[in-house]
């Protein structure tokens, strides 16, 4: 009979010889176990290297493979134990005069031996905040005379518990290596190091995710080091919502929680800030001619983080006769926004580190806006794109629309198309690593930014997915290379601008009026939206656009990111008319037919076919749900106010921009009609690269559509001239 055999019940083997009836168990025979000699558990221990250490009853091997053993010890059968043990010592006290009367032991608590994390589990959430994570060794860490023994190396890997959804990881960490130097041993620590953990801000809603993190010794010359694995700390990632707010046409918002309304007023306006950093979007509204009524359009957004601003601004000439001027600013030596475009220029975006991006869908009448904003300012934000608490009836205040709509009015000479702010106080750039132990899939068919990096070796990542379905150019170099003096903010307090031609068309420099001429008086009465009635009552003097500065000259060029040189871009400043407009808006109902004759049965037939039945609508149709029933009647009440049908594609970009949010939101995804599949996530990205599926005259490629010889365009709709 065999005793302390691993996985035998009662502990003992039984021999033929010992019952005298049945033949020997297998596990029992000398092939049938292995010995172990050493406390450690382990087949290959060097009791030499034992002799050497003084941890010798400390420290527990987990690496055993599942298999029978005999435990001997000094060629005596041992007691071998199942798992790793802890440590208890007892205590007695004596005179030492008198050491045969001794009081009764006291038996100390337990005690883990090896290295450990602390905290052993962390709950954080998806909002930028860092969590210290310490790693400890409770036991010595002896020098055995070389060079680098006196220090664990200790490599750390994160894994994904779900890692088969795809994108980013779920957490980052400071650093992918730490050093375990030994101290003094004090409160249960002998070497420690610490590092940060942060969620990954992935725009995507996939729930409460699991994460691990390991640690394991690198080269270490100690066998007890070597082999040691400590325990995986678990960290749950909370998911916190990120928000979309847009503002179309003339214009209508929606804001981050889905609640919509009109703002038909001119001027300039906060249109979001959070109240938790440094962010802040301004929009300025001018008269967009409307043929029945007085509509408003977005003609130019300025937008600010942390140090840089970026202002893409029409709002300087004429409504239909002017193009959108790019300027950056930025307090630092180099600016960390990023300018991509789409769709060959129809569509820019300025992206802020945070994830953070204002993305403009530029046309003749002026621009759509798309204002996303990450999980960090969840609960946090304040202005025409409302409160961004998951609640869309409370957006505005429970006020009427004109009210709340007044109250986020900028004061002319306040906004940030007048003046840099001042900037925040600086935060060093931080790094953050993905240790992955192995890579996180790919997603096929879409395109991660990967120009938020900085030069540390291996951690060189924010914590940010900057992932997009929409293929883009990234033309930031395009207007800050000249040694920062193009971008900066000058001595003088004037800023140099750059031009995007939308149309591509080229045109002669026009240099502006005299700065002395001013402002004449007028008047301009039209009607705040109140449902379907609008009417506008024609001005008694036309609203007069002074003329700008005389050194502000407006340029184009055939390329659309024409840009222009140091001493031609003297000013970027003008004065803006209607921030001072106190005109009174009259409300009359409006009513179909238009004066063209279009009815309401016919609009809605015009706005279903253009949107609903487009390329992106379609293939969209079940991602977009009810949104595109709501860009219908938006469509409907843009034909109604202007009787214009040059509107009506202008929400094609609202479509687009929100099937690619939802698309990486679910990604991964099937989508379903009921009972029937629609299209595949796959599908979908397809679409957004390709619109139209280029229009049938060219090949949909990873980087968009690639025109047969005989078309061009983003979307190869353009026949080219024989």
């Amino acid at each position: 009979m065999n005793e302390n055999d691993q996985k035998a019940p009662s502990g003992h083997c039984v021999s033929a010889q010992g019952m005298g009836r049945h033949p020997m168990a297998p596990e029992c025979s000398p092939a049938g176990y292995r010995i172990l000699r050493s406390p450690y558990r382990s087949t290959r221990f060097d009791s030499l290297e034992l002799q050497r250490t003084f941890a010798q009853d400390l420290v527990c091997d987990h690496s055993l493979p599942p298999a029978w053993y005999r435990f001997m010890i000094n060629n005596t059968p041992a007691e071998m134990p199942t798992r790793c043990i802890e440590v208890f010592c007892t205590v007695t006290a004596f005179a030492r005069d008198t050491p045969e009367q001794r009081s009764l032991p006291e038996q100390s608590k337990g005690f883990y031996a090896g290295i450990k994390f602390l905290p052993e589990s962390l709950q954080i959430a998806e909002d930028g905040k860092e969590h210290v994570l310490t790693i400890l060794s409770t036991v010595p860490i002896t020098c055995s005379g070389h060079n680098d023994s006196c220090k664990i190396t200790l490599r750390l890997s994160t894994e994904d518990l779900d890692s088969q959804l795809l994108g980013a990881p779920n957490i980052v960490l400071s650093a992918c290596q730490v050093d375990l130097v030994p101290v003094p041993c004090s409160e249960g620590s002998c070497a420690a190091a610490a590092l940060t953990v942060t969620a990954v801000t992935d725009f995507a809603q996939d729930g409460n995710r699991v994460s691990h993190i390991r640690a394991e010794p690198v080269g270490h010359r100690d066998v007890l080091w070597r082999a040691h694995a400590s325990k995986d700390v678990k960290v749950t990632v909370q998911d916190l919502p990120t928000g979309n707010c847009y503002s179309f046409t003339d214009p209508h918002i929606i804001t981050f929680d889905g609640w919509r309304y009109d703002n038909y007023k001119i001027g300039t306006f906060l249109l979001c800030q959070s109240t938790s950093r440094a962010f802040e979007v301004h929009v300025r509204q001018w008269d967009c001619g409307g043929h029945r009524s007085a509509t408003a359009c977005n003609c130019g957004v300025a937008a600010w983080e942390g140090s840089d601003v970026v202002r893409l601004d029409a709002c300087s000439g004429h409504f239909r006769d002017s193009r959108p001027q790019l300027n950056v600013q930025s307090t630092e030596a180099s600016p960390q926004v990023k300018i991509l475009t789409s769709y060959g220029g129809r569509k820019i975006t300025i992206l802020f580190p945070s994830g953070a991006f204002i993305r403009a869908d530029v046309s003749e009448w002026g621009m759509g806006l798309t204002v996303r904003t990450p999980s960090s300012d969840f609960n946090s934000t304040r202005g025409l794109c409302g409160l961004f608490d998951g609640i869309g009836h409370n957006d505005l205040n429970s006020v009427p629309e004109e009210d709340f709509i007044e109250e986020w009015r900028i004061p002319p000479g306040k906004s940030l198309f007048d003046k840099t702010p001042a900037s925040s106080e600086g935060k060093q750039r931080k790094s953050y690593c993905r240790c992955q132990k192995e890579s996180t899939k790919s997603m096929p068919l879409v395109k991660t930014l990967n120009a938020f990096q900085t030069q540390s070796p291996g951690c060189h990542y924010d914590n940010v997915d900057y992932t997009f379905a929409i293929p883009y150019l990234d033309v930031t170099s395009e207007f800050v290379t000249r040694s920062g003096k193009e971008f900066a903010s000058r001595d003088d307090g004037k800023q140099s601008p750059k031009s995007f031609d939308q149309r591509s068309l080229p045109k002669s420099v026009k240099k502006r009026g005299s700065r002395e001429e001013q402002l004449k008086p007028f008047s301009h009465n039209a009607s705040m939206k109140n449902n379907s009635s609008l009417n506008f009552t024609k001005p008694t003097e036309e609203l007069q656009r002074p003329k700008r500065q005389d050194d502000y000259f407006e340029y184009s060029a055939p390329h659309p990111l024409h840009s222009p040189s140091q001493t031609d871009t003297e000013s970027f400043a003008y004065f803006f008319p209607e921030d001072y407009f106190e005109g009174i808006r009259i409300k009359l109902p409006l009513g179909w037919p238009t004066p063209n004759g279009l009815t309401s049965a016919k609009a809605q037939e015009i706005c279903h076919r253009i949107l609903a039945n487009s390329t992106i609508g379609l293939v969209c149709k079940v991602l977009l749900g009810k949104l595109i029933d709501e860009a219908i009647n938006i469509c409907m009440l843009d034909l109604q106010l202007k009787d214009d049908m040059t509107w009506v594609r202008a929400l094609i970009a609202l479509l687009e921009n929100e099937c690619e949010r939802r698309v990486l939101r679910n990604r991964g995804k099937v989508f379903r009609v009921g009972s029937q599949s629609s299209a595949t996530w796959e599908e979908i990205l397809t679409i957004l690269r390709c619109p139209a599926f280029c229009n049938g005259n060219g090949q949909c490629t990873d980087l968009g559509c690639q025109c047969f010889e005989d078309h061009s365009s983003y979307d190869c709709s353009t026949a080219k001239s024989k």
